[in-house]
């Protein structure tokens, strides 16, 4: 047998294989779709899958509410797939509840609730069944609404024993196939508060009490406002600074509010100090030094609190008794005058 012959055969037995394994690669692959897929279209039912992207920052979590509502598909959308005149509750309509806890990444800000899929009984008419999903305002501070809508479509057949069994889920958006998934923008500011002591005065160990609390607009929820990464409470919280000390407010949506009042400690005889607040963006904050309290948006940037007790020093003793001086004097120039004219008048007598 020549060379061309082997050849000819090898190849032959290397085609014959590579066909034969492709088929088989085919065959395993056809028998275990992928569930959510990415193209919205799968034998398992999908889940409603919720994702906070908070941009790697702290989110303090909350829970998300989606509802659930039977509608109907068009005429003939799918064909010869009939279009089922009563539900018997293929899905159970109503709420659904998705709990994000408190995280800063996307996997530790993602989490899913089942849809409750119940198995069709055997007197269920077969066809397409439709719901839809949409997830309720979840007025969180700082976070973009989804108003996202999503189908589910539950496609039911008959068996040849006449029994019933759900044979595809179709997932769409607006038309085009999409996995059930719901994600929410948040986007939150920090603010650095600093404190600085100046003047001749003045005492670098002195120590001031800041009280910190924030409201939100239209009584929106914020669970993400912390300072130095301890949570701040509704009712707010006192914290102490001294010279070139600070702290730092994070989670605020640009249109919360945060105010700070400075108090003096007078049991350790800190009084007296003048203060002067300043912001990085003033057009977002209203500012009071009389009362050492400032009003600010969450995007009014770092605040300063200076603290001033400052004195004129005195230039010397000579200040305090030329007044004394200036007098004697003048009393002198008077009796020299008084004795001079009453020794000439003697002289002329």
């Amino acid at each position: 047998m020549n060379l061309n012959n082997i050849f000819k055969k090898v190849s032959g037995i290397a085609l014959a294989g590579a066909i034969a394994f492709a088929g088989f690669a085919g065959s395993a692959k056809a028998s275990s779709p992928t569930p959510n897929n990415g193209q919205g279209e799968s034998t398992d039912a999908p889940s409603i899958t919720k994702t906070v992207d908070a941009g790697g920052k702290y989110f303090g979590g909350s829970d998300f509410k989606f509802n659930v509502a039977r509608t109907t598909v068009s005429d003939n959308e799918y064909g010869k797939w009939v279009k089922p005149t009563a539900d018997p509750g293929i899905i159970e309509e109503g709420e659904r509840t998705v709990r994000i806890n408190a995280g800063t990444t996307t996997e530790e800000l993602t989490n899913s609730v089942d849809l409750g899929v119940k198995a069709p009984a055997d007197s269920v008419q077969p066809g397409v069944y439709r719901y839809v999903i949409t997830e309720k305002n979840p007025n969180i501070s700082g976070m973009e609404e989804n108003e996202q809508s999503f189908n589910v479509d539950v496609f039911i057949q008959s068996t040849t024993d006449n029994k019933r069994e759900i044979v595809k889920y179709i997932v769409s958006s607006n038309g085009t196939k999409s996995n059930l998934e719901f994600t929410n923008k948040i986007t939150t500011n920090d603010i650095k508060v600093t404190k600085n002591i100046t003047g001749n005065q003045a005492d670098l160990s002195d120590r001031f009490n800041f009280t910190i609390t924030f409201t939100t607009e239209n009584n929106a929820n914020n669970t993400s406002v912390r300072v130095n990464g301890e949570a701040l409470p509704a009712g707010g919280k006192t914290f102490e600074l001294g010279d070139d000390e600070s702290l730092t407010i994070t989670g605020l949506a640009t249109s919360d509010q945060v105010k700070i009042v400075e108090s003096e400690l007078d049991a350790n005889n800190v009084e007296n100090y003048e203060t002067t607040i300043e912001a990085t963006n003033t057009q977002r904050a209203t500012i009071d030094n009389a009362n050492k309290t400032i009003t600010a948006y969450g995007d009014a940037g770092d605040i300063t609190f200076t603290n001033d007790k400052n004195e004129t020093i005195p230039t010397g003793l000579i200040e305090n008794i030329a007044p004394f001086v200036l007098a004697i004097a003048a009393a002198g120039i008077v009796f020299f005058v008084y004795f001079k004219r009453n020794k000439e008048d003697e002289q002329y007598a």
